[in-house]
């Protein structure tokens, strides 16, 4: 349990994250945050958050997982790759089998919204979204590795960055990235957590 205590403002972040995007669920129409944001639109403002969305990528788990490797963390390493295949495995189910009918943003405001011209238009599979839930698997082992540094928790902010940037170019619906991150946060925990008990069984033994 020292592992959370000592990310208390990791996870506290989190949640103060979860319950305002949980009321603007409860709040606001679906769809009114993605037309709220495109708005705003400008190439700036589209091309920055277009970058923000990679840190939720395979090359950047990759990326992380050779930090792991090299960089006298090999310890983080076995949890890490064992929460990223659990997150892959759990988001292909939950798109492809049990909310295949889930359709993304474009399929409702087509007329209604512009897009990046370097994204790829996505208009199904929205639920969960598989970026946000890799982004959170991926700062959130991250910050399990530094969690004796003071500024571990700011690794919260790239996975909610990340999350809103995938509202924002109208991917996602919100509740779409609300459950993408808990999913990965959860996992990550249960990856951390049960290979440590099962280390710790088998010295016993």
């Amino acid at each position: 349990m020292r592992e959370l205590i000592s990310n208390r403002l990791f996870f506290l972040s989190f949640l103060l994250w979860n319950v305002l995007i949980g009321l603007s669920i409860l709040i606001f129409p679906k769809g009114e945050a993605v037309l709220f944001f495109n708005s705003f639109y400008n190439g700036f403002f589209e091309s920055t958050f277009a970058l923000i969305t990679l840190f939720g990528e395979f090359y950047v788990g990759l990326l992380i997982g050779v930090f792991f490797l090299f960089y006298k963390r090999k310890k983080n390493l076995l949890p890490y790759l064992v929460s990223v295949l659990l997150n892959l495995l759990v988001i292909y189910l939950l798109k492809h089998k049990v909310f295949p009918h889930f359709d993304r943003p474009y399929a409702f405001f087509a007329d209604q919204i512009q897009y990046h011209q370097n994204i790829k238009i996505n208009r199904q599979f929205s639920f969960p979204s598989g970026h946000t839930s890799a982004a959170f698997v991926f700062f959130t082992n991250l910050a399990f590795a530094f969690r004796d540094k003071p500024y571990a928790w700011t690794l919260i902010f790239p996975p909610i960055l990340v999350a809103l940037s995938r509202v924002i170019l109208a991917q996602h619906f919100l509740i779409d990235v609300f459950v993408g991150s808990w999913i990965g946060l959860s996992i990550s925990l249960f990856s951390f957590f049960s290979l440590r008990i099962f280390v710790r069984h088998e010295k016993s033994n």
